[in-house]
């Protein structure tokens, strides 16, 4: 029979020894044992442990043996809850308990269903945001410092060059001596002179990188063919090339599938990006038949199955 059916029709007593010992010997976990039920008895309400996790069981449904543990708190309220409840997995898994074949809750189910959807694509975001990290702290650096020294001069034509200085300006990188002649160049293209201001001096200086940038590195042009420098040019800018990276590698990687900075700060973390995901931002957008399964419906608890290998009656008797 299975768990759910057997709680279901009797709902007057929903006993889980085996989390009371398990959770007995490893006490430094969670800090939960005000949150968790380890059995309830006599007349059932709507509100009672039991019929709670009832209406989750309802929702879900194992073959063989599993034991279930009660977590009195919604578990979309802060991360932390995610953090602990991982944490208790993964020393549950670690007792050497017979027969035990997994855990499940909210939290490793979803991250889970993050490795599934991203699958190898982690490996290309993680380069895709190292790639652009290191264009855009090459393509912005100078010109940044460059920009808001020569916003104090009121970005005049003659005060080019001494904004440049300001800015640590070195004649000997290719790169610098290009976006500065080529500024200067645009400049006196459109008849600007002396102290005339330069009409639109964020565009100038953007189209100044674009050839320079071009110009001093051929491998790196900025093109669907150089993804790094394409996000860095057309994603971030002046002002924002240090911090806002994920946005912006998350940005390009939309026109393909829905991704989002949070999951590009989960992968560039390493190892497992789906339980990187959940402990940094929890259960932030996963789908709702999938936390349906653990999670009550007023969101007021959820459950932690305890899975085992074998029907409740061979558990033990080999």
């Amino acid at each position: 029979m299975k768990l759910s059916s057997f709680i279901i029709r009797h709902r007057k007593t929903i006993v889980i020894l085996w989390a009371v010992i398990i959770l007995a010997s490893t006490p430094a976990l969670l800090g939960y044992s005000h949150y968790i039920t380890y059995s309830s008895s006599g007349a059932v309400n709507p509100s009672s442990e039991s019929q709670i996790a009832s209406q989750i069981l309802e929702k879900s449904h194992t073959t063989n043996s599993s034991l279930v543990i009660l977590v009195l708190q919604n578990p979309f309220l802060n991360n932390s809850t995610a953090a602990r409840t991982l944490s208790m997995q993964t020393a549950l898994q670690s007792l050497g308990i017979r027969d035990l074949a997994s855990t499940t809750s909210p939290f490793s189910a979803y991250a889970s269903f993050i490795n599934t959807a991203i699958g190898r694509n982690a490996t290309l975001i993680a380069w895709l945001y190292n790639e652009t990290r290191i264009n855009a702290t090459t393509m912005y650096s100078f010109p940044s410092a460059f920009y808001s020294s020569w916003s104090s001069h009121s970005y005049t034509y003659d005060s080019i060059m001494a904004s440049a200085l300001d800015a640590g300006f070195n004649s000997s990188m290719p790169y610098e001596a290009a976006f500065i002649s080529e500024l200067n160049r645009t400049a006196g293209a459109n008849n600007v002179s002396g102290s005339e201001s330069v009409s639109q001096p964020l565009q100038a200086v953007m189209s100044a990188i674009l050839i320079a940038y071009n110009e001093s590195y051929p491998q790196y042009q900025i093109g669907e063919y150089s993804p790094g420098s394409y996000i860095s040019y057309h994603y971030l800018g002046l002002n924002n090339y240090s911090d806002s990276v994920s946005v912006a590698v998350a940005g390009y990687l939309r026109q393909y599938f829905p991704a989002t900075p949070d999951l590009v700060n989960a992968t560039i973390s390493g190892g497992n990006v789906g339980i990187n995901y959940v402990r940094m931002y929890g259960l932030a957008g996963a789908p709702q038949y999938l936390t349906d399964q653990y999670v009550s419906s007023d969101r007021s608890a959820f459950i932690v199955s305890v899975i085992f290998s074998v029907p409740s009656g061979l558990r033990g008797e080999r």
